[in-house]
């Protein structure tokens, strides 16, 4: 048995025989036992649940408001000073920016836009660097004023000016 020989003796136990109709402790109830040879196969452990699947093809954040309605968790954003308008994920210091940008974006995601009457970020913009692309789609890298303190450039439709 599973337990081992040092068990019971010799790892088997003996039992009294003609002890009623239901045996020494019931173990006449329901008598089981293996039989060897070829009978049904056990069933197939079930298989592992499907990875997600990828994002759906324009279903992405950071995208142009115009262009469709702003995902769930986003608003359209225009940055003060700035032409255009984008959709902005939600941000806090506990939870982060959404990576879930366009194809090709190489601007990184990143929590700088207050909203009006806020004392931190709030929302998400796609921080570039003028000049070196990786911008969504109609977006473009424009200077912006306030964040961290120092000019930074942004390419996210917080950021970005659409064009």
């Amino acid at each position: 048995n599973s337990w081992g020989a040092s068990w019971g003796d010799q790892g088997y136990i003996m039992m009294k025989r003609g002890v009623g109709s239901t045996g020494l402790c019931g173990i006449a109830m329901q008598p089981s036992y293996p039989i060897a040879g070829s009978g049904p196969s056990p069933p197939s452990p079930p298989s592992p649940p499907s990875p997600p699947s990828p994002p759906s093809p324009g279903n992405y954040d950071y995208e142009d408001p115009n262009a469709g309605p702003c995902n769930s968790g986003e608003q359209a954003i225009q940055v003060q000073g700035l032409s255009g308008s984008f959709c902005s994920p939600s941000c806090s210091s506990t939870q982060p920016c959404s990576t879930n940008v366009p194809p090709g974006t190489t601007a990184t995601p990143e929590c700088v836009l207050e909203a009006a009457g806020s004392f931190q970020p709030t929302n998400c913009a796609l921080i570039c660097q003028p000049g070196q692309g990786g911008c969504p789609a109609k977006a473009s890298c424009k200077p912006i004023q306030g964040l961290g303190g120092e000019m930074q450039s942004a390419t996210t439709k917080s950021e970005v000016q659409q064009s």
